[in-house]
């Protein structure tokens, strides 16, 4: 069965925004509306199995989006996405404190 992406790759058309709802659409047509093309586009994959060191057997995803790509996508300003950054970085510093000191 065909994810909801790649249904509309297959007919070249966007996300409808009757699917608003869904928690991966974003206002891009350019990325049929969907967030998960969107860091398909934006991101290097790399294969781990190339790397005779690496003891990982599969691929990561490297984002590389810039914040102009991220705001346009979004449909929000650039100083916005580095709100949300500075904010999420914040979250993550006092989850990483609770961590050590719970152990």
């Amino acid at each position: 069965m065909l994810s909801c992406l790649e249904l509309c790759k297959k007919y070249k058309v966007g996300c409808p925004s009757e699917n608003k709802d869904c928690r991966l659409w974003i206002p891009s047509e350019k990325h049929y509306n969907c967030i998960d093309d969107f860091v398909r586009q934006t991101s290097i994959i790399e294969d781990n199995r190339k790397k005779p060191h690496s003891k990982k057997k599969n691929s990561n995803i490297v984002p590389t989006a810039t914040f102009r790509q991220i705001s346009d996508a979004l449909g929000i300003t650039k100083q916005a996405v580095d709100q949300i950054v500075q904010k999420s970085l914040i979250k993550l510093q006092k989850k990483m404190k609770k961590m050590k000191l719970g152990e």
